[in-house]
Parts: C-alpha cells; structure tokens; sequence
C-alpha cells in the first residue's frame, strides 16, 4: 500500500543503514524499516541517532551474541535502547511469546505507548494482538488474527510455525497505518520464504533436502525441527554446533541435544564443539538415535549412499550449509 524502503542484506550496522539512507532513501518513500544489529551497549543507540525510529519492535532477547555482549545484562539493556530512543509519541511492540520481551514491555513508563503481540490463546496473556487456531502445513500455514473485536484469516506460504510471530507485529502495524484487513492478507499471501531459512529442495537422489543455513541458533533450531515434524519419513539433521553462547553453550547445546533426538532418526554434527553437551542431552531422550560427528566430505558420502526418497534432511547453519553446495543442489 506504502512506497516503502528497507534496509537489506547485511545493512543493518551505522555504516550500512546511513548508506541506505543516503543512497536510497527518496522523497516518495513514506516507509523506511530499518533492521538494527548490535554485538555491545550503545550500537543500538547509535543506530536510533542515525535513523530516528518513531515505531520499535522488539522481536525477541535470547542467548545469541551473549559472548560478544558480555553478559545477558547487557543484552537486556541493549535491546531497551531502542524503546528509549523513540520520542514520547513513538510506538513501542513487544513479542509476547518471548519472556524477556515480555520483561522489557513491562519497563515501560506508563504514558508512553506500548502494545504486545502474541501466538496462542486470548486468555494465556494480556496482548494487544493475537495469532490463533494456527495449522502448519508442508507447503505453509494458516492462522486467525484476532484484533480488537475483529478476527480475519490469515494464509502464508512461509514454512513454520516461527513465521507467525515474524508476521503478527506487520499486520499490526499495517493496520495502525490504515491498511485494510483485504490488502493485509493479499500482502501475506505474497510474502516469500528468504533464501537459506527453511527453504525444501529435492536432492538428485529424491531425498528432500531442507536449507536452514543461514544461521544455527537455539531458536532458530528449535522451530526448524518443529517444522521437520510435518514431514514423514526418515529424518537426519546436519548440525553446525552453535557458536557465541559464552557461558550458556553448554546448556543450549545439551537441550538443542534432547529435542533433536525426540524428532530426528539420526544426526551429524560438523564438528567437535560441546559435542559432549549435545550428545548427552540426546541420551536423554531415551530414544536411539545415531549421532555422528563428521567431516564435511563424510556427511556428502554418507547422503549420496544413505538419502532416498524416503527421507528429509535438515541442514542447519553455515557448515551444514558447505554439504549442500557440494551435493550441487544450491
């Protein structure tokens, strides 16, 4: 509905959202999105100086990054700088689904504006906005959205359950800016999945093949195997061991461990790192699943011989993303 501009790639640091701005930033755009990265306090500050947000959304605080911020603290506080840049009339939206969201929304000084989004029921907590009756298909998802006293369907091709919580504060704000409730779902239906995020591709031995590798998070994780679940057959999981976890590695890796052997028939690790926590936590399933920590040359092998039409394969992060593009099908 908007003539809007946003920034793209890895344009998300001073350098790169000053550029868009300069460079692309046009009388004509009414919009601008400005995704905001941080590794220490006062980057996202910096960021707001630059671009000047009246509207932040916070999606989410969680452990990535905690080695490069120092402490969770930090990426709390972090995080808050957005919120505090807006000016007093800005518009601040929270992810109800995350709790340390919920902690920031809390924070909040009464006056200013602040709204909550949430997946589940209306009753679970007190949001301005919810997503409801979600189904997760292979090839998508459905979800009602319920919004002051109005419900609409929503329909998305987006792969995952995840994609929900990524869609709810854009139809939110679509309708704050005037959108109707029409042009929101034909603006869903038309949104596609971003290259390496959960991305289905049929190997040249019939096994299908499922590209997450543009990031191994414990989120990110965690909704890619909930999305494997819709999937029969016989499923592997390429894993690169996640990285700047600092202090909380050990434990993610051991509860990334105990939910991949509840969905997975049999894993492949990239390398050694806190393969001990990850192998641990998959005992602890009590479910029997072979787990190998392999060489890149020894998983393509292993597939080649192994991946039949009959099986789905989860490649999940940058490593696992060198497996693929040897197996020539990205």
């Amino acid at each position: 509905k908007f003539s809007v501009l946003k920034t793209s790639g890895p344009n998300n640091t001073p350098i790169g959202i000053a550029m868009t701005i300069l460079q692309r930033l046009k009388p004509h755009h009414s919009i601008f999105v400005a995704e905001m990265g941080a590794y220490k306090r006062g980057e996202i500050q910096e960021l707001c100086s630059i671009a000047r947000p009246k509207i932040g959304v916070l999606t989410a605080v969680s452990y990535q990054h905690l080695s490069l911020f120092g402490s969770f603290e930090d990426t709390m506080a972090a995080k808050y700088e957005l919120i505090e840049s807006l000016p007093k009339d800005g518009t601040a939206l929270f992810n109800g689904n995350n709790e340390n969201s919920r902690l920031l929304y809390e924070r909040v000084e009464k006056g200013k504006k602040k709204y909550l989004y949430y997946v589940g029921k209306e009753n679970d907590v007190k949001a301005d906005i919810f997503a409801t009756d979600v189904v997760v298909r292979r090839d998508g998802l459905e979800f009602d959205v319920i919004l002051g006293r109005r419900r609409f369907h929503i329909v998305s091709s987006l792969l995952g359950k995840h994609n929900v919580e990524d869609l709810l504060p854009g139809i939110f704000l679509g309708r704050k800016l005037g959108m109707s409730e029409r042009e929101i779902q034909d603006a869903v239906a038309s949104i596609r999945p971003l290259p390496m995020t959960i991305k289905p591709v049929r190997s040249r031995t019939g096994a299908l093949f499922i590209d997450d590798t543009f990031n191994a998070n414990p989120q990110a994780l965690a909704a890619a195997l909930e999305y494997l679940q819709v999937h029969r057959g016989k499923r592997i999981l390429i894993l690169q061991p996640m990285i700047e976890l600092d202090r909380e590695a050990a434990r993610e890796h051991y509860e990334a461990g105990k939910l991949s052997a509840r969905i997975c028939d049999e894993i492949f690790l990239t390398n050694d790192n806190f393969a001990v926590d990850f192998i641990k936590g998959a005992k602890e399933s009590q479910k029997n699943v072979k787990i190998h920590v392999s060489s890149i040359s020894e998983i393509e092998k292993e597939l080649l011989k192994s991946a039949d039409s009959d099986t789905i394969v989860l490649f999940e992060g940058k490593e696992a993303g060198l497996v693929l593009r040897r197996l020539r099908v990205i």
